[in-house]
Formats: structure tokens, sequence, C-alpha cells
């Protein structure tokens, strides 16, 4: 005859089921709460974010305190412009940044205001050469910073700085690369003036010499294109001022 299962064992293993379900839940609920809590910080970068993502990694000195949480980007219906903040939270900044004992009591966002205060900023530096994966660095040193009162103007900001490759990038399109380059062009095309005539006269004094006269004309044919390969390049430069930096 066949022995019936025992209810009560069944029973139990089933309850004891649920309370583990509960428990994975629960703890699952309050990670997310604390994770919730943690003070929220947004930076907005004036330059391209490209190889920049979520996860990132936020160093201050080598050390990683933060990660990035989250980007966004923004439409201005009125200008046709995009902002673009990049919301930063931090690991347990007391312990990383050493407090006097009457700071002891500091919440993390009385840490942070007070190192704001100090000179805080964050820019982008490249995590990974060959990926071209970004972070950001904090450095307390003072910089040249800006700030921006965007659409998350409620959330505490941190101040940024140009990248190395973003003031390079600043500084080239301050010169006036067409005006040089005009200047330089209309310089070559006096100089093909002055020499035009003298290879006239060189024709005319020493016909024998023909190998003169053929370096004479090759000189000016060089300059002639020499004009055009420089005018043909300010108009590139114009329209891509990064090539200066990163090529053609």
């Amino acid at each position: 005859m066949k022995k019936q299962p025992n209810k009560k064992t069944i029973g139990a293993f089933i309850l004891a089921g649920i309370i583990a379900f509960l428990v994975i839940i629960a703890i699952a609920l309050g990670l997310g709460l604390r994770g919730g809590a943690r003070n929220m910080y947004v930076m907005y970068f004036h330059e391209s974010i490209k190889g920049l993502s979520v996860g990132a990694p936020v160093v201050l000195n080598g050390v990683e305190v933060g990660k990035v949480a989250k980007i966004e980007i923004v439409p201005n219906p009125d200008t046709y412009e995009f902002t673009i903040p990049v919301y930063i939270t931090f690991n347990d900044i007391s312990r990383i940044v050493p407090l006097s004992i009457d700071q002891a009591d500091w919440s993390e966002k009385e840490i942070i205001t007070r190192m704001i205060e100090r000179g805080l900023h964050g820019r982008l530096v490249n995590q990974n050469l060959l990926t071209g994966q970004l972070m950001i660095e904090l450095d307390v040193r003072p910089a040249k910073t800006k700030m921006t009162f965007g659409p998350a103007s409620e959330i505490p900001e941190i101040p940024t700085a140009l990248s190395s490759l973003g003031e390079i990038s600043a500084n080239v399109q301050d010169i006036p690369v067409r005006e040089v380059v005009e200047n330089l062009n209309q310089t070559l095309l006096e100089l093909k003036d002055v020499i035009s005539p003298a290879a006239k006269v060189s024709n005319d004094l020493s016909k024998k010499s023909a190998a003169t006269l053929n370096n004479f004309n090759q000189a000016v044919q060089d300059i002639s294109r020499a004009a055009n390969a420089i005018r043909n390049l300010a108009d590139y430069l114009e329209q891509h001022p990064e090539a200066l930096i990163k090529g053609k």
C-alpha cells in the first residue's frame, strides 16, 4: 500500500520557502532604500562627455570615492540646445576625507559643501586610452571652474573644469586661423609677383641657361600650388578646428 505524504512536513516546507522569499525581498528593499538615500550631486561638463558612462569611477587623488549614477540629456525647446547633467554618488566620504574632532559629526553634504568652498571641482580624464573610456577626477586645488544652474538646480552642484584636451581645443578655437593663413597666402602671392618678372629677365639675359630658367619656372609653380594648398587648409580648419589636435 502506497504511503501517504506527511501533510505537516509539506506545510512546513512551503512555509519555510515563503519565509525565505520574504527575507530576500526585505533585504533587497533595504539595500535599495539605502542606495536611494545616498546623496546625489550633479555636474555639468562644458565639452563632449563621449566615453563617460554610468558606473564610471569618481576618483580623488587616485582613490575611488564614488561612481557616476545617472546621465541625462535635457533639451531646451527655446534655444534648441541640450544640457547634459551627470549625477554622481559618493561612497562613505567621511572615511576617506580626514576630519577634525569638531567636524566628526558632519554629514556628507556638509563635507562636500566645505570642500567646494575650498575649490573642489571635477574634470574628465582618460580611464582607458585604448577604449576611450572616461572617468571623473576630483581636485581641491584652485582652478578655472564653471557652474551651470540647469534643470537639476535642486540637487547640489559640483563645479567642473575643462579637461586637458578641452583646454587645448578652446585655445585653438580662439586662434584666428583664417586670418593667419590668408596673410601667409597674400605673402606668397606677392612673392610670386616678384619672382615672375625676374624669371622673364633671366630668360632674356640667359637663354643658354635652361636649367636656371627651369628652376625659376618651377619655383613660380610651387608657390602657386602652395597658395592654393594654404587656401584649402584655411577652409578646412575653419570647419574642423579640432583637426589641429587630433589630426585629419
